[in-house]
């Protein structure tokens, strides 16, 4: 294999690392997921469905999950060893404030240890406020159709920035992904609570969007140099021919998707966090390449995503997940390099990017579909005290970081990673 030389650098500042979830790596017992997970309705789902027979019920039960809570410190370790200079990270909802209107000391105390030793080793924290888990008292409350969701938030966002404020802590991530919170959970009603009901839906997106702007309006006032936006899932959609009809369809899902929460809190974000995992596409279309989860693998359209969200909003973007299921590791070379240098290619062309944060740094409890996807940089050996097994992947993206960039000397090193996966 004869590779040309090349450079594709960076800028300097430029933030590279992992993603996580609170939740998803930690667990904990009284969410709204927790109940949800437990629930003798989600069990008869699951074995009627199948899946409890082809997964087992403890794939579906996150419990405590990789335990990141008590090993933080060996994981951040890792991460700065595997070169990353910044890590999107957070706190879980229940446990800071496990009853109405009482925060816990010691979870707070537990957090701000977790950004002392990210200071002490120099990894960036872009704390995550909410992703999608909030206590059982709240749910029962009503959840964000709650009258007092928005005061609720507000009254937790005020505890942890108070906290991390003072540490340094600058960047701050208010919510992730509201609209596939919105749609899974009211419209579709696969998700706690369940609800299939559009009214309701746009009910919580606008308590969503309140709770956003209120939380921007307490870090600022915390912190007025703070940069603050929120993880937004964003799928490019294209179509197969220049019709009226693709056109329609087009402009619909890109505004229910993409724009309707975007546009809510368009002057309340000093960035846009760009969740990307796979296009939309109109009508039949075979992929060459899938994820373990059956999602398309095309590395252009990263470029297509922050390109359009750039053109619409003229924010600065930061990558806040970007990866795939891959169990054996065997696509996800591939698709991280070519990513990144469609990514560098939008940079190229003008477009802000600051950062990149790999989904995720470690195989997590992925939600509905429970451990079996593998997301991580980072292997857990479920069968051996959660052993932590850095992939080849990692390797890859810890050389890049270090070059800080995509240079043709990394492209020879992993040439037999980084070529076309074959079928």
């Amino acid at each position: 294999m004869n590779i040309i030389p090349f450079q594709k650098r960076f800028p300097e500042n430029f933030d590279w690392g992992g993603a996580f979830a609170s939740y998803q790596v930690s667990g904990c017992n009284n969410t709204n997921w927790s109940d949800w997970e437990n629930s003798a309705s989600r069990y008869l789902s699951l074995k009627f469905s199948g899946e409890l027979e082809k997964y087992s019920y403890e794939n579906f039960i996150c419990a405590d999950a990789c335990r990141h809570d008590r090993r933080f410190v060996s994981d951040f370790n890792l991460a700065k060893k595997l070169g990353h200079n910044a890590i999107r990270c957070g706190s879980e909802p229940a446990k800071i404030m496990p009853a109405k209107g009482v925060i816990d000391t010691k979870e707070i105390k537990r957090i701000v240890k977790m950004v002392k030793h990210l200071n002490k080793i120099g990894l960036k924290p872009y704390w995550n406020l909410w992703h999608w888990t909030i206590p059982s008292w709240w749910e029962n409350e009503g959840g964000w159709e709650s009258p007092d969701a928005v005061s609720n938030f507000e009254f937790l966002v005020q505890a942890v920035v108070d906290a991390l404020v003072p540490l340094g802590v600058t960047h701050f991530i208010t919510m992730n992904e509201t609209n596939v919170f919105a749609k899974l959970s009211y419209e579709y009603g696969c998700w706690p609570p369940q609800v299939q009901n559009a009214v309701a839906m746009e009910r919580v997106t606008e308590a969503l969007a309140q709770g956003h702007i209120s939380a921007y309006k307490i870090i600022k006032t915390a912190c007025p140099n703070s940069k603050v936006g929120v993880a937004h899932g964003l799928g490019n959609k294209q179509m197969t021919e220049d019709t009226a009809e693709q056109r329609a369809w087009k402009e619909k899902e890109n505004m229910e998707w993409d724009w309707h929460f975007l546009d809510k809190i368009r002057d309340y974000q000093d960035f846009i966090g760009v969740n990307h995992y796979f296009r939309g596409i109109f009508g039949e279309h075979k992929a060459e390449v899938v994820s373990d989860l059956g999602w398309e693998m095309y590395p252009r359209s990263l470029y297509d995503t922050v390109t359009d969200v750039w053109s619409r909003y003229k924010k600065p973007i930061i990558i806040t997940e970007h990866g795939c299921a891959d169990a054996d590791d065997s696509r996800r070379p591939w698709f991280l390099w070519e990513s990144l240098l469609w990514l560098h290619k939008a940079m190229e062309e003008g477009v802000p990017v600051l950062g990149y944060l790999h989904w995720s740094l470690m195989d997590n409890f992925e939600w509905a579909q429970g451990f079996w996807p593998r997301f991580g940089l980072v292997g857990i050996d479920r069968k051996n005290n959660l052993k932590r097994i850095p992939k080849k992947s990692a390797y890859l993206y810890r050389d890049i970081i270090r070059a800080n960039g995509l240079t043709s000397d990394i492209a020879q090193k992993y040439k037999d990673i980084v070529a076309y996966p074959k079928e």
